[in-house]
């Protein structure tokens, strides 16, 4: 699902398998490992009149996890690896042109960066 502004993204929500079924039609399989969502707001910004976005975005997930305090390399017999079920993430993301062709304003270069927390037990 998403909503455009003047042919651009603004919002998105997704739901997708939590496990990767790139090799097969997908759908014998879907959700069985649970689901994933994803929504996406994504704002254009114009700091110091050149174009830019602000990307606020979180992620959800039913699937069992391992748990991280416990290293998954090392099996010892009749122990199993602990599982933690659910997951999530909140990111920021940012883009900014600082130089626009004036030939051409969809090309030009600037700065981009990421920040976000996700849940400690699974990631």
């Amino acid at each position: 699902f998403l909503i455009l502004r003047d042919g651009e993204p603004i919002f998105t929500f997704t739901v997708i398998n939590s496990t990767d079924t790139s090799r097969t039609s997908g759908f014998e399989e879907l959700f069985a490992n649970g689901a994933s969502v994803i929504p996406e707001l994504r704002l254009p910004t114009n700091l110091f009149g050149r174009p830019g976005h602000f990307l606020f975005g979180a992620s959800w997930s039913s699937r069992d996890y391992a748990a991280l305090e416990q290293d998954p390399f090392i099996v010892l017999p009749d122990i199993p690896i602990d599982r933690k079920t659910d997951s999530w993430s909140l990111y920021w993301n940012f883009d900014q042109y600082l130089f626009v062709d004036p030939c051409d304003p969809s090309r030009g270069w600037g700065v981009f960066g990421r920040a976000g927390i996700a849940d400690a037990d699974t990631n």
